[in-house]
């Protein structure tokens, strides 16, 4: 698999919505996975998708989900009450060749209404979506004609 044979990525900003609801900027995302994927060492981060076995696509998205009633008696109504969304990241694996898409991860942030919370739920987030991309790469293992060597 493309995934696990892979030893340099591009890292891409797939864009999204906006993360008003979280401390540090529409850069976040970006910059906290770029830094762990750097940090876990198992891929060699190139800069540009000329220069990659693999492209990781990673986005921001809030979907509206509907309305809830503020009072509570279950009723649903686009007009009244609280937006209902779920915030939550997109991590897309290309063949920077083809453009294929070779596999997709979502993970969904939890919901908090204090700032601490949304932000420790955005990092539970990303650290989840990595450990998802652990899990399918695996790490590096030396071919036959690298233990030649």
């Amino acid at each position: 698999m493309q995934i696990t044979r892979g030893k340099t990525v591009f890292i891409s900003n797939a864009g999204g919505d906006t993360n008003y609801l979280y401390s540090g900027g529409p850069d976040r995302l970006d910059n906290q996975f770029y830094a762990a994927i750097q940090s876990w060492g198992r891929y060699q981060l190139v800069p540009g998708p000329g220069e990659a076995d693999l492209v990781l696509a990673i986005s921001f998205s809030n979907l509206f989900v509907g309305d809830k009633d503020p009072r509570g008696n279950g009723s649903s109504s686009p007009l009244v009450g609280r937006s209902l969304t779920d915030p939550q990241f997109r991590l897309t694996v290309l063949d920077p060749g083809t453009r294929v898409t070779l596999w997709t991860f979502t993970e969904h942030v939890q919901f908090a209404a204090l700032q601490g919370n949304r932000d420790k739920n955005f990092d539970q987030a990303l650290a989840a979506l990595v450990n998802d991309v652990r899990n399918v790469a695996g790490q590096l293992t030396a071919t036959s004609a690298d233990a030649k060597k």
